[in-house]
């Protein structure tokens, strides 16, 4: 048995605006930040829409290890396949 192929093909650009970050100092082992997305929009052939102001991208960075990063962002579509 084979293993298909597989290939990634661009589908949208995101634009996006943050706010201030929000600063919330050291936790156990890790130092967290929040910063808020509050607007934006995704362009492109398959879709177009509007970034909503209920997203975040969230941080917890080790001193030791790699960062975590988290990014939840909500698209009203315009337009779209």
């Amino acid at each position: 048995m084979q293993i298909p192929v597989l290939s990634l093909s661009h589908s949208f650009t995101l634009r996006v605006e943050l706010s201030t970050p929000l600063d919330l100092g050291l936790e156990r082992a890790s130092h967290r930040r929040i910063i808020p997305i509050v607007d934006g929009e995704a362009m492109g052939l398959d879709i177009t829409g509007k970034v909503l102001n209920v997203g975040a991208d969230w941080q917890k960075n080790f001193p030791k290890a790699l960062p975590i990063w988290t990014r939840v962002m909500h698209c009203k579509a315009m337009m779209g396949r």
